[in-house]
């Protein structure tokens, strides 16, 4: 009898163990694949991208330059590269729509900035410059939004990544 018992209790205990493992699998698995967790990846993947990123000039207006190389040379991968990482595919998308006329205004307007008044704080470069606008309408994707004729303050934005790399952040 004595044996029957000791029998049981042990297969019991085995079952219990077996039991508290698969339940801490499962809660495992569930963290794994939490929202949280899934952020803290891909957190830590955008981290490493970051510090991976080599593409960029050593100032500002190196950077921008680079920008308009590419465009010249119909590099429109190359030119999205010189975006800070996480508008980067986003820009490759937008910058594949555009036309030759869009993308000679770009350049136009990238030198433009680079003619402007350059200011540097904490990490962020920013051009300011004067648009005149005289035909009274600006051209977007081939449609013609009307703005009073007149000057503008326009302004274009680089951040220095840890790789001491500039990077344009908004044009």
């Amino acid at each position: 009898m004595a044996k029957r018992v000791i029998t049981f209790s042990l297969g019991a205990l085995g079952m219990a163990l077996v039991g508290f493992v698969v339940l801490f699998a499962i809660q495992s698995y569930n963290n794994h694949n939490s929202p949280t967790e899934q952020l803290l990846r891909q957190a830590e993947e955008l981290k490493q991208r970051i510090y991976a990123d080599k593409d960029g000039g050593t100032t500002p207006q190196e950077t921008l330059q680079l920008y308009i190389a590419a465009l010249q040379k119909g590099d429109l991968d190359q030119a999205a590269r010189y975006y800070v990482v996480p508008q980067q595919e986003k820009e490759r998308r937008e910058l594949a729509t555009y036309t030759e006329k869009e993308i000679k205004n770009s350049i136009d307007y990238v030198n433009r900035g680079l003619k402007g008044e350059l200011k540097i704080d904490n990490g962020i470069a920013t051009f300011y410059f004067i648009t005149n606008i005289k035909s009274g309408y600006i051209e977007i994707k081939d449609k013609k939004i009307p703005v009073p004729d007149g000057d503008t303050e326009d302004t274009i934005k680089l951040g220095q990544n840890p790789n001491k790399k500039w990077k344009i952040i908004h044009l």
